[in-house]
């Protein structure tokens, strides 16, 4: 790409150089009341600490790019859920409540459309 450089990366030690150690106790009380019986686990982390940060600047904007990115959006979500109707309705082993909840019955209503589509043209017809 033209114009375009890496990012400088700088980098910075958070500890003051002998690095970071933090314990972390967790006590755990026994079924019965006897008090010797508890237990107590300590978890010990040591380590350094680094802080990352890149740093850079950005320009110039391409409509093809963008254009682009987004249909490869749209394209990868349309894909995703093909992909999961195929998994739930042939491959799970409980595919056939999934196609009988996906695939839902509903009552035939075609009756009332003719009604409706009769009425509809009495009227034009009185008028």
């Amino acid at each position: 790409m033209q114009g375009c450089r890496f990012p400088d990366i700088h980098t910075k030690r958070l500890d003051s150089g002998s690095g970071f150690s933090y314990d972390y106790p967790k006590y755990l009380k026994s079924s019965s009341m006897d008090i010797s019986q508890d237990v107590r686990l300590l978890f010990r982390y040591s380590g350094i600490r680094i802080l990352i940060v890149p740093e850079g600047h950005a320009f110039g904007f391409s409509l093809q790019q963008t254009m682009l990115q987004l249909s490869s959006a749209l394209a990868l979500l349309s894909v995703a859920a093909i992909i999961t109707d195929f998994l739930m309705m042939a491959i799970l082993p409980e595919r056939r409540h999934y196609t009988n909840y996906k695939q839902v019955d509903t009552p035939d209503f075609s009756d009332v459309r003719d009604l409706l589509a009769s009425t509809a043209n009495r009227s034009k017809v009185t008028v």
